[in-house]
């Protein structure tokens, strides 16, 4: 019959492409570079059900095109397709390292990578870790909440977090994010205490909150800090 006239041309367009296979797929990413939104959401869904088939055509798209928006687009069509263990680790890893790479499509990568269910689920660690040290707050800031979406997985990380909750020089949403992922990844064995001991003369009383939650069901060794636990009580009973 005669195509529904409420749809654009463009969708109808793109709906023609999707039908000839993969080999309309460098076609429907050029069209992510459109100015449309309403486009762009099209091809995303054409390209979705190729699933993974898709994924070596994006990383060809990464490659090539530079501009912002249109990277940040193929990274965010990128997490639609990844199965487990995808071998797409590696593109998104090396994006988030990138300091030539603009700071949205870095942040995008790392986003997606703590989206993502890794199998192993440490499996993207390394660059967390790594991202949490960015010179850009944005990106420290989305490298501390992907470590939490890993939960006890990111125990190995649960140190670093702790000390970037307790540095005053931080910026607060970096300190807050941090405290709600070390929630996130739960008890650890064996984490120095003493910057959460910081963390609780923190003005800011999220922060003093969050630490104080990590603290009360955290497995640390306190002996060492617990005068000054004593004494951050005495203070607080006295205001």
């Amino acid at each position: 019959g005669f195509p529904d006239q409420t749809v654009s041309m463009e969708a109808l367009i793109i709906g023609a492409l999707q039908k000839t296979g993969p080999e309309c797929l460098p076609a429907l990413l050029g069209a992510l570079q459109d100015k449309s939104g309403s486009v762009r959401e099209s091809v995303r869904r054409a390209i979705s059900p190729f699933g993974p088939v898709a994924i070596p055509a994006i990383a060809h798209a990464l490659a090539t095109v530079k501009e912002v928006e249109p990277r940040v687009e193929l990274l965010r069509l990128l997490e639609r397709l990844l199965p487990r263990g995808d071998p797409a680790l590696a593109l998104l890893t090396g994006i988030a390292r990138d300091g030539g790479e603009d700071i949205q499509v870095r942040l995008t990568a790392i986003i997606v990578l703590g989206n993502r269910p890794w199998s192993p689920p440490e499996a993207s660690l390394p660059v967390l870790l790594e991202s949490l040290d960015a010179e850009e707050i944005p990106l420290r800031i989305a490298a501390a909440s992907a470590l939490g979406n890993l939960r006890g997985a990111a125990a190995p990380a649960a140190q670093k977090l702790l000390h970037l909750l307790a540095d005053a020089n931080e910026a607060p949403p970096a300190r807050r994010t941090a405290a709600e992922s070390l929630r996130q990844i739960g008890p650890v064995d064996s984490l120095d205490a003493s910057p959460l001991v910081k963390a609780l003369r923190s003005p800011d009383p999220e922060e003093r909150r969050s630490a104080a939650a990590y603290l009360g069901g955290a497995r640390l060794a306190l002996k060492e800090t617990l005068p000054e636990l004593l004494h951050i009580l005495e203070a607080d009973d006295s205001d």
